[in-house]
């Protein structure tokens, strides 16, 4: 019986869980333009981090860096410099925070150091 039960648990967890991820997959969509004068709240950013953060790497080595540029200078300058389309050039100005990812190209250098 307990068996039983836990097989139907699980299976209904997963199920859930599958169906969740299939509401936020298919919900999802893109911003065309921002509220300029709209501010994502500090909580909400570090939520994002945290649970970005989190997500699993090859190894565990988490290779990645995430910077949340929030000034304006540097939004601009990142909108001229960055391999960005036109399109995409006036979203990074108008957006409130911008993730930058940064990735590490020779994180097998480190694993020793890790290991």
């Amino acid at each position: 019986f307990t068996t039983t039960l836990y097989r139907k648990t699980t299976m209904a967890t997963k199920s859930t869980t599958a169906e969740a991820f299939r509401i936020l997959a298919r919900g999802r969509r893109s911003a065309r333009r921002f509220q300029t004068d709209r501010k994502i709240p500090g909580t909400v950013l570090h939520d994002i981090l945290e649970t970005t953060l989190r997500s699993p790497s090859g190894f565990n080595l988490q290779p990645t860096q995430i910077l949340m540029v929030q000034s304006s200078t540097i939004k601009d300058e990142l909108s001229s410099k960055a391999m960005l389309g036109l399109g995409n050039q006036f979203r990074t100005k108008d957006a409130s925070t911008i993730a930058v990812f940064l990735s590490d190209l020779q994180m097998g250098d480190r694993i020793d150091r890790i290991y």
